[in-house]
């Protein structure tokens, strides 16, 4: 820095790069500061997150094991392929592309990573009618009791 007059009386947050005494220099960075601090705000933001909460967020990159949903505020989530859809998924683009906007789920937040969930918003399709299995062969038409006596009339006690 040429002039520092301009920063003359004004305090600001840095970090401490090199401290040499022989030479009696010292370095310090403001970007570094900056930098740290927005990391602990992110570190916030993801924390405030709360599981189960519906988000709709955007498609930023797709990658063979997921999509990564991008939630606004800095904060970015994984829809794993197994958590796409109730039906089976060879690859994450049979779902969405690249900036497609999409309704998501958090399923789970941990070390600074939040899990999403597509396949949690999707209803449970019914089954198809021959799918029903037919319980009626398994009705009982005899008589239930309650009665002490008829529960332990069969015991025997040794």
């Amino acid at each position: 820095m040429e002039d520092v007059s301009e920063w003359i009386g004004k305090e600001i947050d840095v970090v401490i790069i090199t401290a040499d005494r022989e030479k009696q220099r010292l370095v310090l960075s403001g970007r570094e500061a900056a930098k740290i601090k927005r990391g602990q705000e992110k570190k916030a933001r993801i924390e405030a997150l709360t599981v189960g909460t519906v988000l709709e967020g955007k498609v930023e990159t797709i990658k063979p094991y997921g999509a990564f949903v991008d939630l606004g505020n800095g904060i970015s989530g994984l829809v794993h392929i197994s958590q796409m859809s109730t039906k089976r998924v060879a690859t994450p683009e049979e779902v969405c592309k690249e900036g497609d906007t999409v309704k998501v789920k958090i399923t789970r937040v941990k070390d600074g990573k939040v899990s999403l969930s597509m396949k949690a918003l999707e209803e449970a399709p019914a089954p198809a009618e021959d799918e029903i299995p037919d319980l009626s062969k398994f009705v009982s038409r005899e008589k239930a009791t309650t009665n002490l006596g008829d529960l332990m009339k069969n015991l025997k006690l040794n």
